[in-house]
């Protein structure tokens, strides 16, 4: 398995940082979707952003096909990275909610250790049969690009170079068969945890996210922001400082 600090894409290292957000990215996504967010941080917040393997600097490494071999190495790569221990906030957007989830879950229950905040974007809650559902990997070329392209979260234009298609889809058909395959369950944290979600997002209804109350025993906050399900795509200025916020 690659280096622990492999994992992690550091746009502004801060090394007088008091505390560090790590990023969890979204199916097919990876860390340079990310970059712009570490602008909108207070200085005192470093961000660091997961880098799955398969993509982007990681490109020739296997894609993984399962979300406990996912979250069990990122939880290791966490436990072993070099750097201060500071408190830190785990941010994750669709399908990185659930492997920040995964993720916290481990670290405590393997590590002792424990987080201050998790925030989960986009993504209903565990147990919660409504929501955002994962696509099958049986669409089309075509039709996945439509699906993607429709998110908001991939530019049309890219979809439209064969090239880059060739690369893209092969690792959104891996993520979405991973969350096919992945069954939440509702355990407790004893972080603090925010959901947010948009109050136009298809896939995510309000109601699917309220119930990740239910996944911590600390104090909870849901905010509903207006937009689709990259709400936060056109409002970064305003969305990621509120992230920094605890409940």
């Amino acid at each position: 398995m690659a280096d622990p600090d492999a994992w992690f894409v550091v746009p502004r290292p801060r090394p007088d940082a008091r505390h560090r957000m790590l990023l969890f990215p979204h199916a097919g996504g990876g860390a340079n979707y990310y970059r712009a967010w570490a602008a909108h941080l207070p200085p005192h917040v470093e961000l660091r952003i997961v880098q799955y393997p398969g993509r982007e600097h990681r490109m020739a490494e296997p894609l993984v096909p399962d979300m406990a071999t996912l979250a069990g190495a990122v939880a290791d790569a966490v436990a072993g990275a070099s750097g201060p221990a500071l408190p830190t906030t785990f941010v994750g957007h669709s399908m990185g909610a659930s492997v920040a989830y995964e993720v916290a879950r481990l670290l405590e229950d393997d590590f002792g250790e424990r987080l201050e905040h998790l925030v989960v974007s986009g993504r209903s809650a565990p147990g919660t049969p409504a929501g955002q559902a994962p696509r099958t990997g049986s669409l089309t070329d075509e039709e996945l690009r439509a699906d993607l392209a429709g998110e908001g979260g991939t530019d049309p234009r890219l979809l439209d170079a064969p090239d880059v298609r060739a690369v893209i889809l092969p690792i959104v058909r891996n993520d979405y068969r991973l969350l096919q395959r992945y069954t939440a369950r509702p355990v407790p944290l004893r972080c603090d945890l925010t959901a947010v979600v948009g109050d136009a997002d298809p896939s995510v209804p309000v109601h699917a996210a309220r119930p990740w109350e239910q996944c911590t025993k600390g104090r909870f906050r849901l905010h509903v922001q207006p937009g689709g399900h990259f709400y936060f795509r056109t409002r970064l200025p305003d969305v990621v400082p509120l992230l920094t916020e605890r409940p």
